[in-house]
């Protein structure tokens, strides 16, 4: 199974200089559901809306409209495309908290991505898709994965 963290999943479902990338990926590999952790559905709704509030506070036209894309999500969600999964928060935690042991003194990972490929090693994923360079570091530093394409040029 795969586990796309939020950074590819605002890409998929939004619109920014990472989306054509993100569905040729989600495209070319037919694999689906794609796990869906509580965690990312909030994270991934606050980043489209951060992303909007900044398009906005500069003047420009914002790409997409959140209501719209919050349905496709959930359209995904009641297809199958997306599979709600609840991971254990404190088996979660306890191997972030190697991960980040291991390895954010030669990568340096912010706590969120730490998780993220933390939580995607217990789920069972055999891959990983991140737009975060840090994050695809630590995704193949710690060797969990088949597949961690590096998305990011």
């Amino acid at each position: 199974m795969i586990y796309a963290d939020p950074s590819f999943l605002a890409s998929l479902y939004g619109w920014d200089s990472n989306t054509q990338r993100a569905q040729d990926v989600y495209a070319k590999d037919g694999r689906r559901p794609l796990f869906f952790t509580p965690w990312q559905h909030f994270e991934v709704r606050n980043a489209l809306r951060l992303a909007l509030q900044r398009v906005r506070r500069a003047g420009g036209q914002p790409p997409y409209q959140t209501g719209i894309v919050f349905r496709r999500i959930d359209e995904d969600l009641s297809a199958g495309r997306l599979k709600h999964v609840q991971p254990d928060w404190q088996d979660a935690f306890r191997l972030a908290e190697e991960f980040s042991q291991l390895h954010t003194g030669k990568i340096g990972c912010a706590s969120s991505d730490i998780w993220h490929v933390a939580t995607a090693n217990l789920l069972g994923a055999d891959t990983f898709w991140t737009f975060d360079a840090d994050q695809h570091a630590l995704a193949v530093a710690v060797g969990c994965f088949r597949r961690s394409p590096k998305l990011t040029v």
